[in-house]
């Protein structure tokens, strides 16, 4: 039994070469994430911060309220601010919250 055609998309080659290194900008070696969009979050979380790091996120919808779980199921201090899921973020509510950052201060 042969290698399935479809192997090559189940196995790409490493990102290793100049083509990707001038797309992606970086010195190493690279690596493609397999995952859902869920996966591209934690990736974004674990690659960024670190447990007991302060975060400020804004109630704007479903997609807030999942990312704000799963900075907490990472051990982030997430300072959520209550907002309309039909309007975006006011800019005024904002400033307050900010002060309240360890980071922004």
């Amino acid at each position: 039994m042969g290698v399935p055609e479809s192997a090559a998309f189940i196995y790409p080659p490493p990102l290793g070469d100049d083509k990707h290194r001038n797309v992606i900008r970086h010195e190493g070696a690279g690596d493609r994430l397999p995952s859902s969009g869920t996966g591209a979050w934690e990736a974004a979380i674990v690659n960024t911060l670190e447990p007991g790091d302060e975060v400020l996120m804004f109630e704007t919808g479903h997609f807030a309220t999942l990312w704000k779980k799963m900075a907490e199921r990472f051990g982030l201090s997430v300072d959520f601010v209550p907002g309309d899921w039909r309007r975006g973020v006011d800019p005024t509510s904002s400033k307050g919250s900010c002060a309240r950052i360890a980071w922004a201060r």
